[in-house]
């Protein structure tokens, strides 16, 4: 039976900064197995230093570096001089994607450590869910995440909780306090965030005190604790499609959210179980199938992503439908997830919190239709999510992201949409056992 594992995730404020003498005080006196450093904390010439501290603590260090154009991280073990590193794949000068020889298997990290698979990402890759995904796979029940400036809790927090959902993985990820310039934007925090498989958020306790905080409650210059406990991976993903066996979660929440008055373009959705009406302006058309296609409404261009059932909780299932489309950045996405069967307890503790995320990512509405349960999400700015009800007459009236098409969702990713195909279809080969 593999031992619980003692993560601690750094919260430092300013960049560039050292671990002060009260800080390595702490993590040598702790328990700590492994200590997160967020990204672009330091230059990459300095790399030795953090490698000595970690020889010098015994802690094990997945940190994050600045190198020039490209963000890379690295994972040192000093127990067992596991040393390696993973580059940037989104939202950088120089993107690992960008490489010639890349490959998912080379590029998505995972190692092996105190008896647990764990997999590492850097910022932004985890709103991309393949790469998270490829690493749940390879059979990560940890995922791992070093962030650079102040993020949106809620935002970050939907997303990173879905990754661990849709892995049956633990997720923990750390930021920094500030901007590089010191200054924090409005409504922009640092954050410790941490997910159990289930998708629950895990209760931090402060290094130092063994004060006890949720994500939304942390502060800079604190170093967090969580421990993970391997074994809870294997039920998560027993139960992932199992209906009537998933635990309740708790639900994002940031009280610091401010209002947002939208006034995009808006589309209708009227949905049943038998078909779809959409109406964008005065156009509208009638889809009596759940099928995905093209469409135009008063000269605008959309496509209908139709996801079956559970397939919308596989990370590939989506980049596999959208990516095959022709011009499809000149699109604008309706995402639908159609269900025979779906238990309003499983919506609530699974699907929900996946559809959110989707949501985030691809910047467009969802709905999801069941028999005897619709409802439907809609983006805000790409920040936060919130449930949509119909009204008398079963409308859903949803906005339309600010960016037009789809050229904003793949924008982090330079548009790479070859190497984005090739990594879906690497995380379906794996689902499947085929070669």
């Amino acid at each position: 039976m593999t031992d619980p594992i003692h993560v601690g995730a750094w919260l430092p404020k300013h960049w560039h900064r050292k671990f002060t003498d009260e800080e390595r005080t702490q993590i040598a006196e702790s328990d700590l197995d492994l200590l997160l450093v967020p990204e672009n904390h330091d230059h990459w010439k300095n790399r030795d230093h953090w490698k000595q501290t970690a020889d010098e603590l015994d802690v094990a260090l997945y940190a994050g570096f600045d190198d020039g154009d490209w963000i890379r991280g690295i994972f040192y073990d000093p127990a067992t001089d596991t040393d390696f590193t993973y580059t940037k794949h989104s939202s950088a000068g120089k993107l690992a994607l960008e490489l010639d020889d890349w490959h998912p298997e080379d590029a998505l990290k995972t190692t092996e450590f105190r008896g647990t698979t764990v997999g590492t990402t850097i910022c932004h890759d985890q709103y991309f869910s393949p790469f998270m995904g490829y690493e749940g796979l390879a059979g990560a029940s940890l995922l791992l995440n070093v962030s650079a400036t102040p993020v949106v809790a809620k935002k970050w927090g939907e997303v990173l909780q879905a990754r661990a959902i849709e892995n049956g993985a633990y997720v923990v990820c750390t930021t920094h306090g500030s901007g590089p310039d010191g200054t924090v934007k409005r409504g922009n925090k640092a954050h410790v965030f941490a997910f159990d498989p289930f998708g629950d958020p895990i209760i931090l306790t402060e290094l130092g005190t063994d004060g006890k905080r949720d994500l939304v409650e942390t502060t800079p210059d604190n170093i967090y604790t969580v421990s993970v406990d391997p074994a809870r991976t294997s039920k998560a993903r027993q139960t992932l499609t199992n209906q009537y066996d998933r635990p309740s979660i708790t639900r994002i929440q940031d009280s610091t959210s401010e209002s947002v008055s939208l006034s995009e373009p808006r589309v209708s959705v009227q949905a049943d179980y038998n078909g779809l009406r959409i109406t964008y302006e005065s156009d509208s058309i009638d889809i009596g199938n759940f099928e995905s296609q093209p469409f135009t409404l008063a000269d605008e261009d959309f496509y209908l992503a139709a996801i079956e059932s559970d397939e919308i909780l596989k990370p590939e299932r989506l980049y596999q439908e959208i990516l095959s489309v022709p011009d499809i950045e000149s699109k604008r996405l309706l995402l639908l997830n159609h269900w025979s069967d779906l238990a309003p307890h499983y919506h609530q503790n699974v699907v929900e919190p996946v559809l959110r995320a989707r949501c985030v990512e691809w910047a467009s509405p969802a709905i999801t239709v069941a028999p005897d349960h619709s409802s439907a999400y809609q983006v805000w700015y790409a920040k936060n999510t919130s449930r949509m009800n119909p009204d008398e007459n079963g409308h859903f009236r949803l906005f339309l992201y600010a960016a037009r098409g789809l050229s904003s969702a793949l924008e982090p990713v330079n548009h790479e949409t070859e190497k984005m195909k090739q990594i879906a279809s690497a995380c379906e080969q794996r689902r499947t056992g085929s070669d």
